[in-house]
């Protein structure tokens, strides 16, 4: 079973924002895909539109987009704020650009764009630093699951 995260801002009654964040647990990354988008998927693939295998293919661009949202999602959380957030200002870090770097997976390499944070305290879970392969520590090559502060 996963976890998902939501952090949402909003204004109360006397119009000051206010970050929520939500915990939703899902029984099965499968219910996140519904068949509509499926069938739009293939499709484009049948047609010839579209790739789905190889470093180029469909399957290895959404690894990506989910490995870099992943990793931006983190950094969200080990700030405490969102992007753009107003929040932010004055908390003594913030987000500091970031840097690309090539990642094996289990669909073969992929470029990941890392975020940093200006303090240089950032450590990622997902890709550690120095760690060529995703989800596993450098030193002693043991799966690592989002969440655990004990690698």
């Amino acid at each position: 079973m996963s976890t998902t995260m939501n952090t949402t801002t909003e204004r109360d009654e006397t119009g000051e924002e206010v970050m929520t964040t939500t915990t939703n647990a899902a029984s099965s990354p499968a219910g996140l895909v519904t068949d509509g988008l499926l069938d739009d998927f293939m499709a484009k693939v049948n047609t010839g539109d579209l790739e789905l295998m190889g470093p180029d293919g469909a399957l290895a661009a959404l690894n990506q987009a989910v490995i870099n949202r992943a990793l931006v999602d983190e950094l969200t959380v080990e700030l405490g704020y969102e992007t753009g957030d107003p929040a932010g200002n004055g908390t003594g870090n913030s987000r500091n650009g970031s840097y690309t770097k090539r990642v094996l997976t289990d669909h073969g390499e992929v470029e990941v764009t890392v975020p940093r944070d200006r303090n240089g305290e950032f450590e990622p879970k997902l890709i550690p630093k120095h760690s060529r392969r995703l989800g596993v520590q450098p030193a002693d090559h043991r799966p690592v699951r989002l969440g655990d502060d004990d690698p």
